[in-house]
């Protein structure tokens, strides 16, 4: 809704009955309980690397975030996606559950938080490839992620072609195209490193390669700094995102315990 009062007008949000309400319910409910154990701009730093955004953040925070290279942290992402699918095959190997069992949990849970983080076109495309790769893992059959990238290209732009000029569906088809093509040819090239640390390199180096153009078109600007800054900033966000996601899941049930965890992150942020 907009309100227009003398010189000033706002816009409030106001959504009151079906799926938007409750989702905005429950992510309300959240940020509520993130502020009340850490600072305002913490929990909205925290709020923003899980579910995507920009709202509530220091000016000075998000301006530092760009710099350094790893504003692409506050949009949900493949990365985001291919994380919560990893630690659910994780846990599922450890429970040992059968790996259709393990897909349809996945299925289920990455659709979910796809809904909390708002389907815009990163995070469908995001789910859409991994929602066909645990179809695959059900199935049984072997999954072609690279055809699947241009089906799924090709089925957003059938439905919105204007997508084409937009800088966040070009960003993120181009990241996946990185990790897809490059970043098996650059984890070949570093065969003299230890798994973990080649693994890492590739792919920061391949979607870092596979973005720089579009980047420094758009922003007529490249961080010699955001090679070095994603390598150590990604890993430990991915750790934190995973947890903070656990934490919700467990403040259903155990609020007291998600405060705490809560409490365990900011420190983490802080330091960072």
């Amino acid at each position: 809704n907009v309100f227009v009062k003398n010189n000033d007008f706002s816009i409030t949000r106001e959504v009151r009955s079906g799926f938007k309400y409750y989702i905005y319910k429950i992510k309300d409910k959240i940020l509520e309980n993130l502020k009340n154990v850490m600072s305002p701009n913490d929990a909205a730093i925290l709020f923003d690397m899980v579910f995507g955004g920009y709202d509530g953040i220091n000016p000075e925070v998000l301006k530092a975030f760009s710099s350094t290279g790893i504003v692409h942290l506050l949009s949900v992402s493949g990365s985001h996606i291919a994380l919560i699918v990893a630690f659910i095959t994780w846990s599922g190997k450890l429970l040992k559950l059968s790996n259709k069992i393990n897909a349809v949990l996945g299925i289920v849970i990455i659709i979910m938080y796809a809904a909390l983080a708002g389907f815009v076109p990163p995070v469908i495309r995001s789910v859409l490839m991994g929602v066909l790769s645990l179809i695959a893992v059900i199935l049984e059959k072997e999954v072609f992620a690279k055809n699947s990238l241009s089906i799924i290209a090709l089925g957003m732009l059938f439905v919105n072609p204007l997508l084409l000029y937009d800088i966040s569906f070009q960003l993120s088809f181009m990241a996946t195209a990185g990790l897809l093509y490059l970043a098996p040819i650059i984890n070949a090239k570093l065969y003299f490193l230890p798994q973990s640390i080649r693994q890492n390199l590739a792919i920061t180096i391949a979607a870092q390669l596979a973005t720089l153009p579009f980047l420094a078109w758009y922003f007529n600007s490249i961080s010699l700094t955001s090679f070095i800054s994603n390598l150590i900033a990604v890993p430990i966000m991915e750790f934190v995102i995973i947890l903070t996601l656990l934490a919700v899941l467990i403040g259903l049930a155990v609020p007291l315990f998600q405060n705490l965890l809560y409490s365990f992150y900011c420190l983490i942020i802080i330091k960072y």
